[in-house]
C-alpha cells in the first residue's frame, strides 16, 4: 500500500470545496483577475473570496500580486512546496 503524504492529502482535501476548486479554476484558466472580479463571478462576498483563495496560496498554488488597491492571482507553484508543481501541472492540464 503506498503511503500517503500528508500534506499533498490535505491539500487535494482543501481543494474538495466546491467554492474553492472554482476560484482555483478561474485563475488557472483566466489569470491576474481581482479578488473583487473573481466575488463577483462566483456571487459571494469579498472578504469569502479573499479568505478561499488564500487557503489555495497557502498550499503553494497561488501567488498574489497587489496592484494598487486590488490583489491579483497567479497559478504560480511556490517552489518550497514539493507537491505544488505537479498538482498545480495536473489541474492544468485538467481545466
Amino acid at each position: 500500500m503506498a503511503k500517503l503524504h500528508p500534506t499533498l492529502w490535505r491539500t487535494c482535501r482543501m481543494l474538495s470545496g466546491n467554492t474553492r476548486l472554482e476560484l482555483f479554476r478561474r485563475v488557472v484558466t483566466h489569470p491576474g483577475q481581482t479578488v473583487s472580479e473573481l466575488a463577483a463571478q462566483l456571487k459571494i462576498s469579498l472578504p469569502r473570496a479573499s479568505q478561499e483563495l488564500r487557503r489555495i496560496q497557502s498550499r503553494g498554488l497561488l501567488q498574489a500580486v497587489r496592484r494598487g488597491l486590488h490583489v491579483q492571482y497567479r497559478p504560480v507553484a511556490d517552489r518550497l512546496v514539493s507537491t505544488a508543481r505537479p498538482l498545480l501541472q495536473a489541474m492544468q492540464e485538467t481545466f
